[in-house]
């Protein structure tokens, strides 16, 4: 683990802080960015993609991008969250590396990144919203055919259980999950422009991420063969029975 890292990420949290680590010029990684690029972006998923030979290629997106956003997104929002740090995630500079079975396994920074004081809940998570997730989802989105709905989905049920990490977490609290609350519940952006991680799972008990939670958006996962449906499933009881007759 990046030793600055370190307080964020006690006891149980040390593989979500693990998760992060400073490039190595010695080890082969994949740039992310070459995930916009037509001709390239189906290479980091090859090895996944062996274990559904005959699965629905949008699922099978989905569920990758499943995978790299719980790699990712935790401990973004919980060093942001906990140290006010701002993290390099620019495409361009941000590597990843999958293990053996192809999933995505860790994330490679440039640098640890800088502490800083956001203004607002808005400007805090600008840099991971629109220098990684926006590009990242809407050029998958374009590629797979798969609603970006579905991706900012999966990018957003991770956001939320970051978010109650850190609400419950000793050097954490309500207060330091504010502004991780206050994103999750705006419907737009200061700008005007709607905000893509509105709402990405609804709790049985408000502000408490432990509770029983429902997903807005599906995320497909049913429509390969050996995965069931998901336990916070949003598609109705009958539909899903259907479904697997």
């Amino acid at each position: 683990m990046i030793a600055a890292f370190a307080s964020a990420f006690p006891g149980p949290l040390a593989g979500v802080g693990e998760s992060l680590t400073l490039a190595q010029d010695d080890e082969p990684s994949i740039v992310l960015s070459d995930l916009l690029d037509p001709q390239r972006y189906q290479a980091p998923l090859a090895a996944f993609a062996q274990r559904y030979p005959d699965g629905d290629f949008k699922a099978l997106v989905s569920l990758w991008t499943q995978w790299y956003f719980s790699v990712l997104v935790p401990p973004v929002v919980i060093l942001d969250l906990l140290q006010d740090r701002l993290l390099p995630l620019d495409l361009n500079h941000t590597h990843l590396r999958l293990d053996a079975a192809g999933n995505p396994e860790r994330v490679e920074l440039d640098h640890p990144g800088q502490v800083r004081t956001p203004r607002s809940a808005f400007e805090r998570f600008a840099p991971l919203v629109f220098e990684h997730l926006a590009p990242l989802c809407a050029t998958l989105a374009q590629f797979s055919g798969l609603s970006p709905r579905v991706l900012w989905s999966n990018a957003g049920v991770r956001v939320a259980w970051a978010v109650g990490v850190v609400a419950r977490h000793p050097l954490g609290g309500a207060e330091r999950a504010a502004p991780g609350r206050e994103l999750l519940g705006a419907k737009q952006w200061p700008n005007g422009g709607s905000n893509p991680l509105f709402e990405p799972v609804r709790f049985a008990v408000p502000d408490d991420e432990t509770s029983a939670s429902t997903r807005r958006v599906c995320c497909l996962r049913y429509r390969l063969d050996s995965l069931d449906y998901c336990n916070s499933c949003p598609l109705p009881i009958n539909r899903r029975q259907c479904k697997k007759r």
